[in-house]
């Protein structure tokens, strides 16, 4: 019981903890304190060596009445609960545009650039080994249009995006060179995402997936994760 007096008490010490509802009080209780002092307690010889005040208060037989204050600290507790409402509002979210839960792989790879690595040599190789362990592990999600004739990615366009398998990528593997434009040995990036694809090594036939896309939040911390592991090997 003493401990919900207690938080009822320091709620409103809170809801009166305002600048403006501090000012308000303050005044009501100087000007309160001095009307009744004068009206009710203050002795006649006293209150006649303050004839202007006096006088004032004869003139309107005192400032308000004890009621007249009651109801201005009610007043004053009205206005502090409304600002202690408009400080403590909940404001509904503002809607900002969100970015798709899905990454392209040759974003991936940019980022991956941007943070260090250097994908036209052997880094590329694992980043590709890397990734598909993660997708196998299921610790990255990736996404791609199912490819019906090998070699032919750019006529899988029109398929819709599929979650690869985490079994796909038992026999499977990105490759590595869909990742490049043109020359390979300038390590320029590919600005086109549909010929990133899958593939088993040796074999032609078809049972990949191109345009692969990876869950963003998971494949960037995996990357940052990548990124430590190459850095500080010896």
């Amino acid at each position: 019981m003493v401990d919900r007096i207690k938080d009822r008490i320091v709620f409103m010490l809170h809801v009166l903890g305002g600048l403006r509802t501090k000012w308000l009080l303050s005044v009501w209780l100087v000007v309160g304190v001095y009307d009744l002092a004068c009206s009710q307690f203050l002795p006649s010889n006293i209150s006649e060596r303050m004839p202007n005040v006096w006088q004032m208060i004869e003139m309107t037989t005192g400032w308000l009445s004890p009621l007249g204050w009651t109801v201005a600290l009610l007043g004053i507790l009205v206005v502090a609960g409304f600002e202690f409402l408009y400080r403590n509002r909940r404001m509904p979210p503002v809607q900002t545009p969100t970015q798709s839960a899905r990454m392209p792989l040759i974003e991936l790879c940019a980022e991956a650039q941007r943070l260090g690595l250097n994908l036209a040599n052997t880094e590329l190789l694992e980043f590709t080994k890397g990734l598909r362990q993660a997708g196998l592990d299921g610790d990255v999600k990736l996404s791609g249009r199912p490819m019906h004739s090998a070699g032919f990615e750019t006529l899988t366009q029109g398929e819709p995006l599929h979650s690869i398998p985490h079994e796909h990528w038992k026999e499977f593997q990105i490759n590595a060179l869909s990742l490049l434009e043109g020359d390979t040995r300038n390590g320029q990036l590919a600005t086109d995402n549909i010929h990133t694809r899958t593939y088993v090594m040796g074999a032609n036939e078809p049972g990949g997936y191109a345009d692969i896309q990876v869950d963003r939040g998971q494949a960037l911390h995996w990357l940052r994760e990548l990124v430590t592991t190459i850095v500080t090997k010896p």
